[in-house]
């Protein structure tokens, strides 16, 4: 009996390690013998770096930043020297989940975090960058994070603009660094979203009111957006305004393309350094168990559940699906290559207590799903 387990973290209750240990405890209390390989995954988002670590050689880093509104925090990234790759969420420095409600002020915060969790690794010799857009509490196009790096973002009087979504209103003149020798880099940029930079599905409209925005705010961050777009152009003659992906993680998306940044599927980028795919033809798997926090209609583009199964299913193999909740058709979720889904939790539960309850909930399911799917093994 062999079984894979590949699922993502759920956020705010179970990391994707901790989701591989108590799924192998299960199996293992009622199969000891069961053959159980464990690789958490991520798609770029929450949990990139602690995903990656796992490779080997890779040290994690500690580097004292800004946050979005400039307080300094601790940010962790992870490094591999013999490669000389950095790789950095842009969620650890530049987070929603950093701000309290009151501090989520769109027009105000930036990425100038992310940039010195950048700057670091350069002055560590990174070379190759893998740069997670999930999560972010930002909308200023990444003019935070390309000024820790060198940029100048300078007004019609060549004074620096704010380095935040307000600052991008202002913003004429562009100068790059004079010090960094862009063609010596590469960037891999995670993103599985294809928002275009402005517009009614762009960075503004579709991510600003999350991000503390009010309406009014969400018109001048697109004014802002579009006026980003024309400097752009005009300085360093490249354009973003319609890039897919360019809207990711506010504008950030197009603001990487300024240091060479490739738009990337997360997935594909973590499988492959991960080698999932190696384990599909080494072994020859009985059952694979994803997962992730909640299966809805972005679960389909790029999400780790469905494309584990896209890998499975090219090997023949059966495929479950454990998530914190369900909004999405369940005859659709099979069609996407899931053979069945479930919910961890077994009652009516608050969320608060799905959270402090995910460890024994997700042991209790897993041994029913074993149960359920090797019913004809003795244990």
């Amino acid at each position: 009996m062999k079984i894979l387990i590949a699922p993502d973290s759920f956020k705010g209750s179970l990391e994707a390690v901790t989701f591989c240990e108590v799924a192998t405890q299960a199996i293992h209390s009622i199969y000891p013998n069961a053959e159980v390989i464990s690789q958490p995954m991520a798609d770029g988002g929450e949990g990139l770096v602690d995903t990656l670590s796992s490779l080997d050689g890779a040290e994690r880093i500690s580097v004292i930043v800004q946050d979005p509104v400039g307080k300094a925090i601790t940010a962790n990234y992870a490094y591999l020297q013999e490669s000389q790759t950095a790789i950095i969420e842009m969620a650890a420095a530049s987070g929603l989940p950093l701000l309290k409600p009151d501090q989520r002020k769109a027009m105000k915060t930036s990425t100038y975090g992310t940039g010195q969790l950048i700057q670091d690794a350069l002055s560590r010799g990174a070379k190759h960058f893998i740069l997670g857009l999930g999560g972010s509490a930002t909308t200023d196009a990444g003019i935070g994070c390309l000024s820790a790096m060198g940029f100048q973002f300078l007004n019609t009087n060549q004074e620096h603009v704010s380095l935040d979504g307000e600052g991008l209103l202002a913003l004429e003149t562009i100068i790059p660094p004079t010090n960094l020798a862009l063609d010596s880099i590469s960037v891999q940029v995670a993103c599985d979203i294809s928002n275009p930079l402005y517009g009614e599905t762009g960075a503004a409209y579709m991510f600003g009111p999350q991000k503390g925005a009010s309406s009014e705010e969400v018109a001048l961050l697109d004014q802002g957006l579009r006026n980003f777009a024309r400097v752009v152009k005009k300085d360093l003659q490249l354009e973003v305004a319609e890039l897919a992906g360019a809207g990711a993680a506010g504008g950030m998306g197009a603001g990487l393309r300024l240091i060479g940044g490739r738009l990337e599927s997360g997935f594909k980028i973590v499988s492959e350094l991960l080698q999932l795919e190696q384990q599909f033809q080494t072994h020859q798997f009985d059952l694979v168990i994803t997962g992730e926090g909640q299966f809805n209609e972005q679960s389909q583009y790029g999400k780790v559940p469905v494309e584990v199964a896209k890998l499975a299913k090219k090997y023949k193999v059966f495929v479950v699906g454990i998530v914190g909740g369900i909004d999405f058709p369940i005859a659709d979720i099979h069609k996407l290559g899931i053979d069945a889904i479930f919910s961890i939790t077994d009652r009516p539960l608050a969320l608060e207590d799905c959270f402090k309850e995910a460890r024994p909930l997700l042991f209790n399911l897993i041994q029913n799903i074993v149960r359920l799917t090797f019913r004809d093994i003795q244990a």
